[in-house]
């Protein structure tokens, strides 16, 4: 059995996210040579994580491309074979692999939204809610990762906010708009962060403002 340092894997992985377009026979093939693997769990997660951090933006896209075919792939294996995660076993498996890719999550997500580029956002969005219809990864993980990209579009709307909004850094620039929090607000700096419907944000942002109770408000010209 290979080595997931060995030519295997990690030439396997660099081929596709280095490829100009993603190749569904590519990622088909780099899910089987994971599978073999996995009781080297930890090299491959090292192995993902160092080489999607050197990538570039439209690497980075389909690095995470490849790591949701992974996750899923090792998640449907999971549940087919009752597949359980145990900590004290020298070897990995399906199970202890999503759980040491969700210790790198996070880190990620970050790098994702961090480039900058409005087709990194759309795709890491797109694949979170894939995450999340799937239950691929644990609520409590999803919760922190749609607090980094709910954080993002807050701080990316502060310009085209009222004054009074300003400091109130919610998902949308439309603090009435309905749009759940919980934990997905985690991180992100307003402190209205457990208020989690339309209701109970008018109410609180009445209190601030007498023009937070309407629908609409003048929009201010970028700074």
């Amino acid at each position: 059995m290979a080595s997931a340092n060995s030519p295997g894997f990690q030439s396997m992985f660099e081929e596709v996210v280095h490829a100009k377009r993603l190749s569904n026979s590519k990622i088909t093939k780099l899910c089987e040579i994971a599978m073999k693997n996995m009781e080297n769990d930890s090299q491959m997660v090292s192995i993902m994580f160092r080489t999607h951090r050197s990538l570039s933006a439209s690497g980075k896209v389909s690095s995470l491309y490849a790591i949701d075919a992974l996750a899923r792939n090792a998640k449907g294996a999971i549940e087919k074979k009752k597949v359980i995660a145990d900590p004290n076993s020298p070897t990995g498996n399906c199970a202890t692999f999503l759980l040491k890719l969700e210790g790198v999550l996070e880190s990620i997500i970050q790098d994702m939204i961090s480039t900058g580029t409005p087709e990194a956002k759309e795709k890491t969005k797109k694949i979170l809610d894939i995450w999340t219809r799937h239950q691929t990864f644990s609520q409590s993980v999803m919760s922190r990762l749609a607090g980094i990209t709910t954080e993002a579009s807050g701080q990316g709307a502060y310009r085209d906010c009222h004054p009074v909004f300003a400091k109130y850094s919610f998902c949308s620039c439309n603090p009435i708009r309905a749009s759940p929090c919980g934990c997905a607000c985690k991180g992100v700096r307003h402190e209205l962060r457990h208020v989690i419907c339309s209701i109970q944000r008018r109410k609180a942002l009445s209190q601030l403002h007498p023009l937070a109770i309407h629908e609409k408000r003048p929009r201010h010209p970028q700074m």
